[in-house]
């Protein structure tokens, strides 16, 4: 719970700083110092992790959507520890397991949205639309505002997170028939693809209604419907695993039907 609240605290001073004046210059070695602390608290209690997926708050607050994919995010990378070394074949194995960069990006992968035009951002809160243009802009923009500053990996994290194992997602670049198209499978990073599956799961969880959905419902609708296809199955079928369709304390009744 300490290492949590210093995360939370940590984010909550960059979304300020950010808000005040988008071109400030963040301390992004702090963000990961203090993600590695909370790493190495869930490396030495799993059991704690059931605990800490939900902070609550509102469905828009910028603060809640980025720590919990981040939360989200390091615990599928701490489940999914063979995947990660098969999938970064060129690096060390313990480098290839090593999930602070997939923390950091995950943790500011929204970044660019603070500097868009308030309209836009209005816009997406009442409709998730992701089709819209001027909102699809965030990732480059955020991955502009972090390249140089963070690793390789946790900027892309910023500019693909957005990315579908399907081809689907955005940024896009045109194929061989001259058609839009993104990044397909495992062109795309395995780091972007846990996050695309932590800010689906929030994202469904807390809709623009504001009514914040039952995490069952939202594993079935990510698992069983044409949605599936826009993530990394592996990754998908970790999700379960770390983020319980009952959390603990969670009173269940039967359906007598």
């Amino acid at each position: 719970v300490q290492q949590q609240s210093a995360v939370i605290e940590t984010v909550a001073q960059m979304f300020d700083t950010v808000h005040r004046d988008a071109h400030a210059d963040l301390e992004f070695n702090r963000y990961y110092r203090t993600l590695q602390g909370l790493i190495e608290a869930l490396v030495i209690d799993p059991t704690a992790a059931s605990y800490i997926v939900e902070l609550g708050g509102s469905a828009d607050s910028d603060l809640r959507h980025a720590t919990e994919v981040a939360f989200l995010s390091i615990l599928l990378g701490l489940k999914l520890q063979g995947y990660l070394v098969q999938q970064g074949k060129r690096l060390r194995p313990k480098d290839a397991r090593d999930v602070v960069s997939l923390g950091l990006g995950a943790l500011v992968h929204d970044i660019g949205i603070s500097t868009l035009n308030p309209e836009v951002r209005r816009r997406y809160e009442l409709t998730r639309d992701e089709s819209d243009p001027q909102w699809q802009k965030h990732v480059e923009i955020g991955h502009r505002m972090v390249s140089g500053s963070i690793p390789p990996a946790a900027a892309g994290v910023v500019r693909h997170h957005h990315q579908h194992y399907d081809g689907s997602g955005f940024p896009t670049s045109l194929d061989e028939l001259g058609r839009p198209r993104g990044l397909v499978g495992d062109d795309i990073h395995v780091f972007a693809r846990i996050v695309c599956v932590a800010n689906h799961f929030d994202r469904l969880r807390y809709p623009a209604s504001g009514t914040v959905q039952p995490r069952i419902r939202v594993l079935k609708t990510m698992v069983c419907s044409e949605l599936a296809t826009r993530f990394d199955p592996i990754i998908l079928g970790a999700l379960p695993l770390v983020v319980p369709a009952f959390p603990p304390g969670t009173l269940v009744t039967p359906n007598p039907r």
